[in-house]
């Protein structure tokens, strides 16, 4: 099975299996595993249920929490504390976080290292340089790519020093392209054979970055 770490649009492709991204209060459904976090676009003014976030997270289907994080080129004024409410949250149900991080990796690198979560982190939608990455990855970070991969050098470069035991890859909401080329884009950079590729992000979903650190 292909695994699309993080999309907007359920596949129904029947040899992909889909993370479907939910933006809360969205519809969570029963369909697979979902993502489902306060994005920093939705992080305005107006007051959030807490005990209404934490009892969707804590749902089985909820695998992932976010996408949540931080940007400085969109969202409200409240973002860094909803994205704290939503470590903790991640924290006490035992759950990974995807991060939209965008202009603020300094911040983010420094909440990680302050905060020092038991929980995974993955930075979706990677498209920055490999020296970004390197740091990301030296701190404990996941990074996962999406269709900048297809064209973008800096993202090749970027994946070609990315461990495969870190890895993800995403569609994300890219209407015009499959998780399959991604896939074939990233078993060219890697030198690594697509059904192989395939069994190394499995094996990170499922066996590094959804199972709880023990406390």
């Amino acid at each position: 099975m292909f695994l699309d770490f993080h999309t907007h649009t359920r596949s129904v492709a029947p040899d992909v299996q889909c993370i479907l991204n939910v933006r809360y209060p969205g519809e969570i459904g029963d369909g697979g595993p979902v993502s489902l976090g306060i994005h920093p676009y939705d992080a305005g003014d107006e007051a959030v249920d807490w005990f209404d976030v934490e009892a969707k997270m804590a749902l089985p289907q909820v695998r992932v929490i976010g996408e949540a994080g931080l940007d400085v080129l969109h969202g409200g004024k409240q973002q860094e504390e909803i994205f704290l409410k939503q470590i903790n949250i991640a924290e006490r149900c035992r759950k990974p976080m995807v991060i939209h991080c965008v202009k603020a990796f300094n911040e983010l690198i420094a909440m990680r290292r302050l905060l020092r979560p038991r929980q995974a982190w993955a930075v979706h939608g990677f498209n920055r340089k490999p020296e970004l990455a390197e740091e990301l990855i030296k701190r404990g970070f996941y990074l996962s790519f999406g269709k900048s991969l297809l064209d973008k050098s800096t993202v090749q470069e970027s994946l070609a020093v990315c461990p495969l035991d870190r890895l993800f890859l995403e569609t994300d909401d890219a209407q015009d392209v499959s998780i399959q080329e991604i896939y074939t884009k990233a078993s060219q950079i890697k030198g690594r054979a697509i059904e192989d590729l395939k069994l190394d992000i499995q094996k990170n979903f499922y066996e590094r970055f959804v199972v709880a650190v023990p406390v």
